[in-house]
């Protein structure tokens, strides 16, 4: 009998070391895995993940789970009240490793 491998949900659960019982934490980091596949299927035009963008989808997933609650912020001062934002929800760099699918033809 093989050992199945895990899901890209399976191991972002275990990296965030979320309990898979926790049904609601489970549900927002399963949402942050499908918007990270939204942002590359639109980006690659095609309606799935490929496979050698799924380490990409984990990364992208990892990060909006992070900003929860920043909401894109990257820099933060505390009493003198400074913050900056992200114009790019912090995933531009991973996104400029999912290259556009090229089209031929009419």
């Amino acid at each position: 009998m093989q050992n199945k491998e895990p899901t890209l949900l399976e191991r972002l659960l275990i990296e965030l070391g979320i309990d898979t019982n926790d049904a609601e934490k489970v549900s927002l980091v399963d949402n942050c895995l499908w918007q990270a596949g939204e942002y590359i299927k639109n980006k690659r035009s095609l309606s799935y993940v490929e496979k050698k963008y799924e380490s990409i989808q984990f990364q992208i997933a990892l990060r909006l789970w992070n900003i929860r609650g920043v909401e894109g912020e990257i820099y933060h001062m505390e009493n003198g009240i400074t913050r900056q934002y992200s114009k790019d929800g912090v995933i531009a760099d991973l996104m400029c490793k999912v290259l556009p699918r090229a089209i031929v033809g009419d």
